[in-house]
């Protein structure tokens, strides 16, 4: 609507040029409070303007395409294991100033990780996760405990602002919760953080003291984890527990609900279950997650309200998405490729990588049409059948370790090892890839298919349909259908209506109609 564009525009306009007219008016004292709010006032119109828009402006458009895979067990243990594994092995080969440069890694994959409930299985699109990180770091800095127990308050102070965020926007849907959590992102940036010194009752505070915060890194039980490289695995061991911790909401049937809640609010609403409760709960997932992340973060470098600015959240959001923002893979993945700038560095050393990065981003963000799934997505099936398949497996860990014996032996450099890495870690797909179509006699099965009841389905189907039928055809590209042997019984909705906490009165109702039409 140009009018009513035109009128925002007037009203954001006078209020600003309003709120510096009269700015000379408040106590000398009083002005520097007042001048950061001032310049939030856009910010702070457009969170009320969200608020007040009738829900009928607010509705749904389209449905996501996406697909929230559920985490086994025994893959995310291993990735949890591979992260700290990975993180010892990695530090006996760079210098303290390398370490310093990828010390954020972890803190920014923490705070991507936090996206995973909130945005990839809830469907709520926050923009205001750097902020809640944000809190969390002021907290867990002013705290100045040399423990990780501290952690625990960084993340109550981060949850607690997340639920306070979301009380007046668990009502919007899709971009409305978008536009409410910048508003709020926003207000931080220019009001909040740049706070200066105050008083609470008898001590003064400041948000950011003298610009920055100062984190004590742990030091208890006799570890002392200040040095680079100790913080550095301390980090990866934080980052591997939350990431189980994550894996198990979404294995509960409170993820079942999450899951439920983005594809059709409304039908969840039907059915009794508490949304509103729901969204409030995983905002406070989400924001304790973040608040971790934050804390980790600064204690990984020097951290200001910039490092924490509204729109450095873009990129990590951007890298979510691109790799996959339901899975838990994606925030490794994040915090690898945001927080490393020794890839990039060890990848030119072989080939003038950035001249080709942004070219890889944007051809990122176009197969994202193709498949909304991110990057996790296509690895996830490769990984898959590399995993399935013991003798390759066994191969590619025994040359990792050769290659990272020969590395420590400093036979080579870090870029050359980066090559030989993934040399390995490319070549023991293709191997399992083709071993794989051998086994099973077609090249169109999926190696992701690895459970014995779905790879019995594929065998029985094709040794009826033939290898070339479209019946065959489409189960084979479809791992989902694998495994399902037999027809759906009122048990099995009985059993489906349980691990989405479906109230009982709506259970025993659906099982009657559904043994009725049965019989």
């Amino acid at each position: 609507s140009l009018p009513l564009t035109f009128l925002g525009a007037v009203i954001i306009g006078l209020a600003t040029s309003y709120g510096l007219g009269y700015l000379s008016d408040f106590p000398s004292d009083v002005q520097p409070f007042v001048r950061g709010l001032v310049d939030a006032l856009p910010a702070i119109i457009l969170f009320v303007v969200v608020l007040i828009l009738p829900a009928s402006r607010l509705g749904r458009v389209g449905r996501t395409r996406e697909i929230a895979a559920k985490p086994t067990w025994g893959g995310s243990f291993a990735m949890a294991i591979s992260v700290v594994v990975v993180s010892a092995m990695i530090v006996p080969l760079l210098n303290d100033s390398d370490l310093v440069a990828i010390a954020k890694i972890w803190g920014l994959a923490l705070i991507g990780l936090s996206m995973v409930p909130l945005v990839g299985w809830a469907g709520q699109l926050s923009l205001a996760q750097l902020s809640f990180a944000a809190i969390g770091a002021v907290a867990y800095a002013h705290l100045g405990w040399a423990n990780p127990i501290g952690l625990l308050w960084a993340a109550a102070a981060a949850a607690l602002a997340a639920v306070l965020v979301a009380l007046p926007v668990v009502r919007l849907q899709g971009i409305y919760v978008a536009l409410a959590t910048a508003a709020f992102a926003v207000l931080c940036d220019r009001w909040v953080f740049p706070l200066p010194e105050f008083s609470l009752g008898t001590q003064g505070f400041q948000v950011f003291s003298g610009g920055t915060l100062d984190v004590v890194r742990p030091d208890f039980l006799g570890l002392d984890l200040t040095s680079p490289t100790a913080y550095f695995i301390y980090a990866a061991v934080i980052f591997s527990l939350t990431l189980c911790g994550v894996v198990a909401i979404r294995r509960s049937p409170y993820g079942a609900q999450l899951i439920a809640i983005k594809e059709g609010p409304a039908a969840v609403a039907t059915v009794g279950i508490n949304v509103t409760g729901a969204k409030l709960g995983v905002f406070a997932i989400s924001g304790a997650i973040a608040g971790v992340g934050g804390a980790i973060l600064s204690g990984a470098e020097p951290a200001t309200s910039s490092t924490f600015d509204f729109v450095a959240g873009l990129p990590l959001l951007l890298s979510m998405v691109l790799s996959g923002i339901s899975a838990v893979g994606a925030a490794v993945i994040t915090g690898v490729f945001l927080g490393s700038p020794l890839v990039t560095k060890a990848l030119s050393s072989i080939v003038d990588f950035s001249k080709w990065q942004n070219v890889f981003i944007g051809l990122a963000g176009i197969g994202l049409g193709n498949n909304p799934n991110g990057g996790t997505a296509d690895l996830r099936p490769i990984s898959a059948g590399v995993k399935a398949d013991r003798p390759v497996l066994a191969a590619m860990v025994g040359l990792l370790l050769a290659v990272w014996g020969l590395r420590i032996g400093d036979v080579y450099g870090n870029g050359q090892y980066l090559a030989l890495t993934l040399s390995v870690l490319i070549g023991a797909s293709v191997v399992a890839g083709r071993r794989a179509k051998r086994r099973h006699g077609d090249a169109r099965v999926d190696p992701a298919v690895t459970d014995e009841a779905g790879a019995g389905l594929v065998h029985a189907l094709m040794s009826r349909a033939g290898p070339e039928t479209d019946e065959a055809r489409g189960l084979a590209v479809h791992p989902e259908a694998m495994g399902l042997t037999r027809p759906f019984t009122v048990e099995d909705v009985a059993a489906l209506d349980e691990a989405i906490d479906l109230p009982a009165g709506m259970a025993r109702a659906r099982a009657e109609v559904t043994g009725a039409r049965g019989r």
